[in-house]
């Protein structure tokens, strides 16, 4: 009767009454549908995935009514698990601790990967018929789908973000903390290595697994997608010539009249978008593929007036305009080509001067903004600056909360300061996209000056009519206004015409600082970017006791930063810079009693994007005490604040790092400390080519400096060396305890009694250090911990444990530790954390030593 009921499916409707005939007769289990409820009974999951395997058998099948059917099914059941994941993702904040693609294999037929890329190769032969139509777009969503379940959560992109209700954390990180750096980690870090060779270039299209293809290798195939989806597309599955022969159809179908089904669009950006934070030079081959974003482009980006009365479709724009922000943060090589980049830009400048009647254009124009952002950075379309701050000028008169896109051109307008800053301080500019006779940017401060002075006559009226109902929208607009009138000012000293450039009213900025020290804002942000503080580790932080959302905590972290950047200004201000001071303090001191207390938590892993704009806040008030000499007033308490901000840095974090350890007055504690200092800095900069590079990198990135990619790490020269890690961040919750548990090395370019007192230094520094926080500021780590730590001394030469300011020194570190009641009052915590503690240290020194048994060490230094 299956059989039956199957063989009179024609059309997708024919689906849904064979459906329905056969609930009648009671053999709905028997046939795949695509109306399945989310719930968490065993029995409905039971039935899914039964239904699932039924309709992934169907896939293979010789019928190709019953092909269509499946993949019907398939792909609706995708998109379910899909929405799903995402609200999921959404609850807990993002965090990577939702992350069950392992267990989620268990849930999917085997095969079902290369069952819907074969699907995609019939339905092109088919595509010309409406049948064949629906098999393309279904196959197009089923792997979108497959990779946002499988891709490392870091790597998914999502091409429609009111889809979801609200951004991720990278999204936020570019449209509400307003910064264009990409913190996606490398796919190196977050997928397993594996041993499948790529298949042969073969063949003039991008057809696979034909017919004599080996059952063995699309078994290991699926197996390889489950666990790194764009690698497998990238590699065996030839992914980009498959789309390259779809939109060659789609080109053929559009000119005769026809439109491409949004969700077809959408997913094939989406797919372009993913290969390219897997690989960067998927992200070169895709800006390069003729066959891809030439069509894409004319398709997404020519005006198309609807009914509506709407010149550009929003559905086919957003996607689109995603995938190049994407695409152009791997590298300047792709944001430098023509196609499609600079060839778009009158149709940016089009989309900019439109006046937004609902949210989904104004999504648009945001997201135009954000390419120019990432485009300037690089230091190019610098040809088109001075068109579109004439364009931005009505956006920019009202400088009101409500006036979103007002936002997101000051902070367009600062980008443009910022890159003008670069070019005038290089000497013989190095950024040779621009011509010698193009005066745009250096003349870009006398086009904004207008701006520039509206915002200091508009921000302290915004803060005087300020209300706790708009004061998210309030520091957002404040925030663009901080750094556009910091940026600026920087600009502005560097222009070569400086006759002709209006220099920024001191005055006017003491004004805007005054205004702000005075309102609630400042406090309310502080509270909000410094609210994790002092926690030694991501680990210890719980989510649930925050009621703040994203969107407004990455708000409150980029109106900090701007507002020490401009307040850096003022810092010998005998008016200014105390009651900044005695504000910070305020809140640190806050701070440090709320999160002083050892928090026994599993932790969540927050967002790796989320901890960024934390780090950066926290950096820029770092800096500024550290400008202004904050002297002696709550040293212990700013010391503490570092040591524990360096302990959640990451990777792209390295020019941060190397400021704070530069900072001799912050760890000059009872004698000098310039060893302890010297030996991170060392291991900053000079302990391998590649940090060198990686630290330079950082450093671009975080001072505005000429770019060959927004990626958080560098473009390594060379290829990786087993025997150096690449990376120094992240060093740990525990790091400056580590010292004391480390491995003395020998000093061959200094002899051996000058590494024994360098070594006598730096433990001694550590020491001294260790001391200081313990008496006055502890860190938030376990009484057990600590103690396996400092017992290691015990294990270092006589030539070291004979110093007498490390002998005085440990004894008292020692009873501080001992002498005062713990918060762990059970003995069995305290000895349960140093056996763990313990364990650790030895897990990470047996997966050390194969890598630094036969690596020659020509510093003396203490290897951890």
């Amino acid at each position: 009767k299956v059989a039956e009921l199957l063989s009179k499916i024609r059309t997708p409707e024919d689906m849904d009454l064979a459906y329905n005939e056969a609930i009648e007769l009671g053999l709905a289990p028997s046939l795949p549908t695509s109306s399945l409820e989310s719930t968490n009974d065993k029995n409905s999951t039971d039935e899914r995935n039964s239904t699932l395997h039924t309709a992934t058998s169907l896939l293979r099948s010789t019928s190709f009514r019953q092909r269509l059917l499946g993949a019907r099914s398939v792909c609706n059941i995708l998109e379910e698990d899909v929405k799903a994941m995402l609200i999921e993702r959404q609850r807990s904040c993002f965090s990577i601790s939702t992350d069950d693609r392992m267990s989620l294999q268990k849930s999917y037929p085997p095969l079902l990967p290369v069952a819907i890329r074969c699907i995609l190769d019939e339905s092109l032969a088919l595509a010309h018929t409406s049948s064949g139509m629906a098999l393309l777009s279904q196959g197009l969503r089923s792997i979108h789908c497959l990779m946002k379940l499988f891709v490392h959560p870091y790597h998914v992109v999502n091409v429609n973000p009111s889809s979801i209700g609200a951004y991720d954390p990278f999204e936020l990180y570019a449209t509400s903390f307003m910064s264009d750096i990409s913190h996606v980690p490398s796919g190196a870090e977050l997928y397993p290595p594996t041993t499948i060779t790529p298949i042969e270039k073969s063949g003039t299209n991008g057809s696979c697994y034909r017919a004599d293809s080996s059952a063995a290798s699309a078994e290991s195939d699926s197996k390889v997608f489950y666990n790194d989806p764009p690698w497998i597309l990238l590699s065996r599955m030839r992914i980009l010539p498959c789309l390259s022969d779809v939109i060659a159809f789609l080109s053929k179908d559009v000119s005769s009249g026809g439109r491409i089904q949004v969700a077809t669009l959408q997913s094939i950006c989406g797919i372009l978008a993913m290969l390219a934070v897997r690989l960067p030079g998927a992200a070169l081959a895709i800006a390069n593929h003729k066959g891809l974003l030439p069509f894409l482009a004319s398709y997404c980006l020519s005006p198309r007036p609807d009914e509506s009365g709407a010149l550009f479709d929003t559905q086919n724009v957003l996607p689109f305009l995603i995938l190049l922000c994407t695409l152009a943060r791997q590298s300047k090589d792709v944001a430098g080509l023509d196609m499609p980049f600079d060839s778009i830009m009158p149709h940016l400048q089009g989309i900019l001067c439109l006046q937004t009647d609902n949210e989904n254009e104004l999504e648009v124009q945001i997201w135009s903004l954000v390419l120019l952002r990432i485009l300037v950075r690089y230091g190019l379309a610098i040809e088109h600056v001075q068109s579109l701050i004439s364009i931005a000028a009505p956006h920019v008169a009202v400088q009101r909360p409500q006036n979103t896109i007002c936002v997101h051109f000051l902070s367009f307008f600062a980008d443009i300061c910022d890159a003008s800053n670069v070019i005038q301080s290089q000497s013989g500019s190095q950024l040779s996209s621009i011509p010698e006779q193009d005066n745009s940017l250096p003349m870009s401060a006398v086009w904004l000056s207008s701006s520039v002075k509206s915002c200091t006559t508009s921000l302290p009226a915004l803060l005087r009519d300020c209300s706790s109902d708009d004061r998210d929208s309030v520091l957002k607009m404040a925030s663009s206004q901080l750094r556009f009138l910091s940026s600026f000012a920087t600009a502005a000293k560097q222009s070569t015409t400086t006759a002709s450039v209006p220099i920024l009213s001191k005055e006017s900025c003491r004004s805007v600082i005054e205004g702000i020290l005075e309102s609630d804002l400042l406090k309310h942000a502080l509270e909000t970017s410094l609210g994790w503080s002092y926690r030694a580790s991501w680990l210890e932080v719980d989510d649930e006791s925050r009621a703040i959302a994203l969107e407004n905590e990455a708000i409150a972290c980029a109106f900090v930063i701007s507002f020490m950047d401009l307040a850096a200004n003022f810092a010998t201000d005998n008016v200014i810079a105390p009651k900044l001071l005695v504000a910070v303090l305020s809140v640190l001191n806050n701070v440090k009693s709320q999160n002083g207390e050892l928090a026994h938590t599993n932790g969540n892993n927050v967002h790796v994007a989320r901890q960024s704009w934390f780090v950066e806040a926290e950096y820029s008030v770092l800096k500024y005490l550290s400008d202004i000499g904050a002297g002696e007033n709550g040293r212990s308490l700013i010391l503490a604040f570092a040591v524990t901000l360096v302990g959640r840095m990451n990777v792209g974090h390295e020019a941060l790092a190397y400021f704070v350890f530069g900072q001799q007055d912050l760890f000059r504690v009872n004698g000098c400390t310039d060893l302890f200092r010297s030996l991170f800095l060392g291991e900053l900069s000079v302990a391998s080519r590649d940090r060198k590079e990686q630290l330079e990198h950082s450093a671009k990135l975080f001072n505005k400096g000429p770019l060959n990619s927004l990626r958080c790490t560098a473009d390594f020269s060379t290829a990786a060396n087993a025997r150096q890690e690449r990376f120094f961040l992240p060093v740990g919750t525990t790091w400056i305890w580590n010292v004391l548990s480390s491995t003395i090395t020998s000093g061959e370019a200094y002899g051996e009694d000058q590494g024994i007192k360098n070594a006598t230094g730096i433990v001694a520094g550590a020491l001294s250090l260790l001391m200081q926080l313990e008496v006055s500021c502890p860190l938030q780590v376990n009484t057990g911990t600590k103690l396996y730590h400092l017992c290691n001394v015990c294990l270092f030469p006589e030539e070291i444990l004979r110093d007498d300011t490390i002998a005085a020194s440990l004894s008292l570190l020692f009873s501080q530790l001992c002498g005062v009641p713990s918060k762990e009052s059970n003995d069995f915590v305290v000895v349960r954390d140093f056996i763990q503690e313990c364990f650790q240290h030895s897990r990470l020194s047996r997966a050390k030593k194969a890598t630094d048994d036969e690596a020659t060490d020509t510093d003396p230094s203490l290897a951890t």
